[in-house]
């Protein structure tokens, strides 16, 4: 009878594992788009392989020929209620933005739902843009990048010559209040440009009392610049790990776009 029930339990916890990591890979995008002139790159390092599905996403969203829907954000929590949080939150957002809603209203209406949900726990950290391709004065191809922080870190912008700059207007968290302040910044990215996005488990990466804190990313980051976007991705995952080798207990999301040089 021990080992019958010891059996079953083992069972029931292996379902649950399954479900659980089938329902954390319908939370991210199956492929980045391939379009020519834009380079995208993304990696999400999840803090658990078992059932605790985190709440950290990203996304990556057609609305034309020459125009994305690019978010990442953290959802509050763990587990099938953050799950469902985040698939919520990623769809809602989508089907606005694709019905012609500007970036800001668009995430003030998802702030509507979630409050009208009545949930505690739904609330969470949000960056979003709307990306668009178009022809520079030079006659190359430039990104123009409309952003939103809704209590989302500030991305970094790194440039060929390994300038890095911080990006975006701090605002209001999603979920939370009933009115947000939330500010539509309007970034150029120039041939050899990316921008790098994250969530807060690559900044506050821990040694000890020590976090891995923007400085460092920054650093990174331009010790990439000019480099394809999935190779910015593998730099700074590899000063994570010169910085500690401990398990990370927070997940990790990491979403790069770069303008490609003309050829």
């Amino acid at each position: 009878r021990r080992a019958a029930l010891a059996v079953h339990n083992a069972q029931v916890t292996a379902a649950h594992v399954r479900v659980s990591q089938a329902l954390q890979r319908a939370l991210l995008p199956r492929a980045l788009p391939v379009v020519e002139g834009l380079d995208l790159a993304a990696q999400y390092l999840p803090a658990s392989t078992g059932s605790d599905v985190g709440g950290d996403f990203y996304d990556v969203y057609p609305l034309g020929a020459a125009r994305w829907l690019v978010a990442i954000g953290d959802v509050c929590g763990t587990g099938a209620g953050a799950a469902a949080r985040t698939g919520m939150m990623r769809d809602v957002l989508r089907v606005l933005v694709r019905e012609g809603r500007p970036l800001v209203r668009a995430i003030e209406l998802l702030n509507d739902v979630m409050l009208e949900s009545g949930d505690p726990l739904q609330f969470a950290t949000l960056a979003a843009a709307l990306v668009s391709m178009r022809e520079s004065a030079g006659g190359g191809r430039e990104l123009e990048v409309q952003l939103v922080l809704a209590g989302h870190l500030q991305p970094l912008v790194v440039r060929p010559d390994g300038r890095v700059d911080l990006v975006g207007e701090h605002g209001t968290a999603v979920g939370l209040v009933e009115r947000l302040d939330l500010t539509c910044t309007t970034h150029v990215l120039g041939p050899g440009d990316t921008l790098l996005l994250y969530t807060d488990g690559v900044t506050e990466r821990r040694r000890g009392d020590e976090q891995f804190g923007v400085e460092r990313l920054r650093r990174a980051g331009g010790a990439a610049a000019g480099r394809p976007a999935a190779r910015l991705l593998t730099v700074v995952r590899a000063a994570l790990g010169r910085f500690t080798t401990s398990p990370h207990d927070d997940d990790i999301a990491l979403l790069a776009l770069r303008a490609e040089p003309s050829a």
